[in-house]
């Protein structure tokens, strides 16, 4: 018997949060590790798995042949989407990129994103971006998780294109309760559900940006200073509606 692949705790919880589809398609596939997950789990009868980098390309073929599963992954060089033809894939993964470029990724190919039953984002940064524009699409965001890695936190969202399904799964919380930026940057649904991830990366957030406050010069950039006690603002309506015990 092949030797399973075992995955890291983010990618773990970003292949759960993908569920079972006929065939998927890894936008940046790195190594090739999620890809081989998704065939060995029988989450996926079949997936193609892109990069734009050749490096990582040749260690996912690599992989894949180890595993046995040239017959099951089919490998491409692709900048983001463009190696994707409408209708390939009903499942996606885009993993581990910078919000901006996930963004750029589902602009650009937004009819093949469409064409997918759901998606699965797990962006390094601007997630608050990704977010925004999910909404202006009429994108249903059906869960959210997040974990703590190596001293890092990841979130991540299975999302399903605008359109498909009603909005039940998204979530909405009164923004004279919570600020409509905060619940952007920190995720309606992962506040709504009280996730405990969430809340140990708030208090470690808060405690942050309090020490970074008491250290700060008199007389210093008023609008930094702004910005920071906003964030301590949005950080303590969302600690104050868990206290008020609201969750879903």
């Amino acid at each position: 018997m092949r030797k399973q692949v075992i995955l890291s705790k983010r990618l773990q919880a970003v292949a759960d949060l993908l569920g079972t589809v006929d065939t998927a398609v890894d936008v940046g596939c790195d190594h090739g590790f999620v890809s081989i997950y998704l065939i060995q789990r029988g989450r996926a009868r079949s997936v193609i798995a892109m990069d734009v980098n050749e490096g990582p390309l040749r260690y996912a073929a690599r992989h894949v042949a180890e595993a046995g599963l040239e017959s099951y992954i089919q490998l491409r060089s692709s900048d983001g989407l463009h190696g994707l033809s409408a209708g390939e894939a009903d499942g996606m993964i885009i993993a581990g990129m910078g919000g901006r470029l996930i963004r750029r990724i589902l602009q650009e190919n937004w009819e093949k994103v469409c064409a997918m039953r759901s998606f699965v984002l797990q962006p390094q940064s601007e997630i608050d971006e990704v977010r925004a524009f999910l909404k202006m699409k009429g994108c249903v965001t059906k869960r959210e998780d997040m974990v703590c890695e190596d001293g890092k936190y990841y979130m991540m969202m299975r999302v399903i294109p605008g359109g498909q399904e009603s909005d039940v799964g998204t979530q909405s919380i009164p923004e004279d309760v919570i600020p409509h930026a905060t619940q952007l940057q920190y995720g309606a649904f992962l506040i709504a559900t009280h996730h405990p991830v969430l809340e140990q990366y708030l208090r470690y957030r808060r405690g942050m940006y309090e020490g970074i406050l008491e250290q700060y010069p008199a007389g210093g950039d008023r609008v930094r200073r702004d910005e920071l006690e906003r964030e301590i603002a949005g950080m303590d309506a969302i600690m104050e509606y868990w206290n008020n015990g609201e969750r879903l």
